[in-house]
């Protein structure tokens, strides 16, 4: 026999794995094994069962079989000289678009408190929209997923925007006129971001495909079976006969994408990764334009269109720091490695070093993109730059946009409800009503559901964020003098939008297995340096964003000056006691203390509140992700991963109304906007330090184009050709 254990990788691990086969002997002993375990894995090892599948639906069928035999791939059915496979950044684009126009009109009427009326956010929903209900079709009926179903769901949407404007087309032509500013500004950064990201994963090939930027191959299956399958849940293109036992619906938007314009699986990969990046800088830009325009102090006589334009100047620090320059992170481990070379090698070798396995500077090592977002012991923090450069597919990268999005709807909610309800006591009237509650409720329940069947982990924060904001609102809508009232309407709120959810993906839970999991607590905490330079610039313009509101405390006469100074001596001591310590969930749990005094102190104050609830959630999920960890056989269901994710997103879209209240005025009208040179001032200092969060962007990039995404050293031969032939 060839022992071939000391093979390549791809061979012993991918191609031909090492079976090993165990009989049990009479030598087997619970007791020695457990304490094995125990040695090796703390805790008699991790207590998990195999994963529980879909009921009956192990295996496919031998009807099910045979029907994927019959069914082709989009490159094989036209040909790779087909013209989609010649453009397919072109044909993508085109059919993002049309995906969109359905939408358009649907959120017009439910995104109306939107100041674009949910135009960007249909750019999200729209695709979204039309593989949800190509995915219903397929799963209710005896239609096959593939370019039918799509058609019809795209026809349904289509359908349902005319429904939704009736007799009102003009009122909507004549409102998309009135907003076309920011219709322009939203095809402007959607545009832009695609084409460069587009761009970056086509770099080392004259077109996209699977040989150009790098990707995962776990992924680049899972996306492929998912445009291959005729019916869900997915085969599994690994165990021959098997289906996919996992959260697959998060691909299938794109695999119907890809179906209706008939681009290849590669080609289809590196355009979803780019898609994604695009709009989750597009849903962070409208979430913080949001706030922005919603909480603003509007003047008699003052222009609206330049009010318009700085809250959409402003609302580009959420997609800023989001995508992954608010962190200081990465700066920080650029100056350690330049610090180093300097040591070893001298000033000579920053400027003009070739050597091998550095960046064009001489100071990175290559690839950089595997190890710079890590700052916990074992998990990595997902930056969506970071994701995207390095090329990663997963339920995390496909769920950040829909989790975004989600904000934007709850944050525009919220920030509109009507100010003294009636004195009636008719549930949901704190909300405005059944009806505006459900115009509410029903897009929010679809997009939950997205998030729990794509990356279930990120729909709690979620939950909680609806139901946190929720009771902020009616909070203040009432004075908080009905307790009950509060209670009850949020309650049937929150319970509308799960009902929603699950109502709406009742197929994928009847079908979907469990994984068995546990929790348990870390027996350390994360290292403080770590958290304050990677959450850094966000951090910075929070905690400003505190200090004024101590301050604009003071300056109303909310608290006197002696109780302000003893609470922000108090706060720095305290906080210094846990920066001193160390301990991450600690310095987190003394800031949410001193947070829900501000809550208490600006609890009639909504724009106040909201900013601070989001805050408030982003601290906790810290606390959470700290200090425990979810034990489950998939990758990345940990409370880690998908906590400090969702926390980040949460800092960098609160940070944009933030800085917009701190530079230009406006948390009180008794209070004045701070003068220019401070407004410059602050202005400057977050230039630089966003400048210094692309630091290490910057120099990484130049990497990536010389190496084509990390991928030219794997490709020789005929290895090209050989994959051609394989799509």
């Amino acid at each position: 026999a060839l022992d071939d254990r000391g093979a390549e990788e791809s061979l012993t691990v991918y191609d031909h794995p090492e079976v090993l086969i165990f009989r049990k002997s009479a030598a087997w002993s619970d007791d020695a094994a457990w304490y094995l375990l125990n040695d090796a894995l703390g805790r008699g090892g991790i207590p998990l069962l195999p994963a529980q599948t879909q009921p009956g639906r192990m295996m496919l069928d031998e009807g099910g079989q045979a029907t994927l035999a019959r069914t082709g791939t989009p490159a094989g059915i036209a040909g790779l000289d087909a013209l989609e496979h010649r453009a397919p950044t072109l044909f993508w684009y085109v059919a993002l678009q049309l995906m969109t126009i359905p939408a358009i009109p649907i959120l017009w009427r439910l995104a109306s408190s939107m100041p674009d009326r949910g135009y960007a956010l249909a750019k999200t929903l729209g695709v979204v929209g039309v593989g949800w209900l190509a995915w219903l079709l397929t799963t209710t009926s005896p239609l096959s997923f593939g370019t039918a179903p799509v058609l019809i769901a795209w026809l349904a949407m289509l359908g349902l925007g005319a429904l939704a404007v009736r007799s009102n087309l003009r009122a909507l032509r004549a409102d998309l006129r009135q907003r076309r500013a920011w219709i322009v500004a939203t095809e402007l950064l959607f545009g832009g971001v695609f084409a460069v990201a587009a761009g970056v994963r086509a770099l080392g090939s004259d077109r996209l495909s699977l040989d150009s930027g790098s990707m995962s191959p776990l992924d680049l299956g899972v996306l492929t079976a998912t445009i291959r399958t005729p019916e869900f849940p997915p085969y599994d293109p690994w165990l021959a006969g098997g289906t996919i036992h996992d959260t697959y619906l998060g691909y299938v938007p794109w695999a119907a994408l890809a179906r209706l314009t008939g681009i290849a699986a590669g080609s289809a990969y590196s355009l979803t990764i780019a898609t994604l990046f695009a709009l989750l800088c597009l849903n962070a830009w409208i979430a913080g334009a949001v706030l922005i325009d919603r909480f603003r102090l509007r003047s008699e006589g003052k222009d609206d269109r330049a009010a318009d334009r700085g809250a959409m100047g402003y609302a580009l620090i959420a997609p800023l720091l989001l995508a992954g320059l608010g962190s200081l992170g990465f700066a920080w481990r650029a100056a350690n490695i330049a610090l180093d070379v300097l040591v070893t090698r001298g000033p000579g070798a920053i400027i003009g070093d070739r050597t091998s396995g550095s960046t064009l500077l001489g100071l990175l090592p290559a690839p950089p993109w595997g190890f710079v977002a890590a700052f916990l012991d074992r998990e990595t923090m997902t930056f969506p730059l970071a994701s995207f450069l390095g090329g990663n597919l997963g339920p995390t990268q496909l769920a950040m946009p829909l989790i975004v999005a989600a904000i934007a709807i709850v944050t525009s909610f919220v920030a509109t409800m009507p100010g003294a309800p009636d004195s009636s006591g008719d549930p949901m009237r704190l909300f405005g009503g059944w009806r505006a509650a459900l115009r509410f409720a029903v897009p929010m329940g679809l997009v939950l559901g997205f998030v729990l069947t794509t990356n279930w982990l990120a729909a709690i924060p979620l939950l909680l964020l609806v139901a946190g904001l929720a009771v902020l609102a009616a909070g203040v809508a009432t004075e908080w003098s009905e307790s009950w009232a509060i209670v009850r309407d949020t309650a049937l709120l929150t319970l509308i939008v799960m009902a929603t959810a699950g109502l709406a993906f009742l197929p994928f839970f009847t079908r979907y297995g469990r994984f068995p999991r546990t929790v348990e607590s870390l027996p350390l905490t994360r290292n403080l340096g770590d958290f304050l330079l990677h959450f850094g610039i966000p951090l910075a313009i929070v905690a400003a964003y505190l200090a004024a509101l101590v301050w604009n405390a003071v300056a109303t006469g909310s608290i006197g000056g002696r109780a302000a100074t003893a609470y922000a001596v108090a706060a720095a001591m305290i906080l210094g006691l846990g920066i001193v310590v160390g301990n991450v969930a600690l310095f987190l749990l003394i800031a949410m203390v001193f947070g829900a005094v501000l809550l208490w102190l600006h609890q009639y104050e909504l724009r106040q509140l909201v900013i601070l609830g989001m805050v408030m959630l982003a601290l906790g999920l810290g606390v959470v992700a700290d200090r425990v960890q979810l034990i489950a056989p998939v990758g990345d269901a940990t409370v880690q991963r998908q906590f400090w994710s969702v926390s980040w997103i949460l800092l960098a879209i609160a940070a944009a109304p933030a800085l917009s209240l701190l530079i230009r005025g406006g948390s009180s009208r008794r209070v004045p906007a701070p003068p220019p040179l401070v407004r410059n001032a602050g202005l400057a200092a977050i230039t630089v330090l966003i400048g210094i969060g692309a630091i290490y962007p910057a120099l990484a990039l130049p990497t990536r184009l010389a190496t084509e995404g990390g991928n030219a050293t794997i490709w020789q031969g005929g290895d090209r050709e050989a994959a051609a032939w394989l799509r």
